[in-house]
C-alpha cells in the first residue's frame, strides 16, 4: 500500500538519519572576514529517502535588519558516500562586533498510509512534510576567540540538544 504513495517505488533501508548543527556554538568569536555555518548529517544514505532539506537564517540582534538566509537544495544523489556529511556555508558579515541568532529548520517526508479518508474499499496514503526547527545565539567582538571549527567541533564537545534525530523505517518510499 506504501507504494501507491505519489507513484514511488517501495524501498526497504532503515536507519537513524540525525542532522546536527556543528558550527556556530554559543560562544563569543573575533571578527573575521569569512565566518563558516556547519551542520553534520549521520547516516547521509537514508537522507534521500525521506527527502532531507535544511534551511538557516541568522539576524543580527543589535539591529534586527541584517539578515542571512540560506535555503538548500541538497543533491543527495551524489552526497550519500561520506558519513557523517558535512553541509557548509561561509559568510562575510561577520567581520564587526555584534550579537547574532541561527535558526534552522530540518525538513524531511514521511508517507501516512493511514491518512484521512483510508478505508478499506479505497485505500489512500499521502505524504507528511514534517520539519522541526532549533536556535542559537553567538557574539562577535574584539576579545572573542578565533573561529576554531576543529576544537567546538570536537567529540565530547557536540550538544544533544542540536540534534535532530529521524527514524527512517523500513518501509520509507
Amino acid at each position: 500500500m506504501l507504494a501507491t504513495c505519489l507513484g514511488a517505488i517501495m524501498v526497504h533501508a532503515s536507519g537513524m538519519l540525525e542532522t546536527d548543527l556543528l558550527f556556530p556554538r554559543n560562544k563569543t568569536y573575533t571578527p573575521t572576514e569569512w565566518f563558516p555555518v556547519v551542520f553534520g548529517v549521520q547516516n547521509p544514505e537514508l537522507a534521500p529517502l525521506v527527502d532531507l532539506d535544511i534551511s538557516f537564517m541568522i539576524r543580527n540582534a543589535n539591529n534586527m535588519s541584517d539578515i542571512v538566509h540560506w535555503p538548500t537544495e541538497i543533491d543527495w544523489t551524489n552526497n550519500t558516500s561520506k558519513d557523517p556529511y558535512f553541509f557548509y556555508a561561509y559568510f562575510s558579515e561577520f567581520r564587526t562586533p555584534g550579537r547574532w541568532r541561527v535558526a534552522w529548520n530540518v525538513h524531511w517526508k514521511s508517507c501516512n498510509e493511514f491518512a484521512l479518508f483510508n478505508t478499506s474499499m479505497f485505500p489512500r496514503a499521502e505524504m507528511i512534510t514534517n520539519s522541526t526547527g532549533w536556535s542559537t545565539w553567538f557574539t562577535i567582538e574584539e576579545d572573542g576567540a578565533p573561529a576554531d571549527i576543529v576544537t567546538d567541533t570536537a567529540r565530547d564537545s557536540c550538544p544533544d540538544e542540536f540534534a535532530v534525530p529521524i527514524t527512517v523505517t523500513n518501509h520509507t518510499i
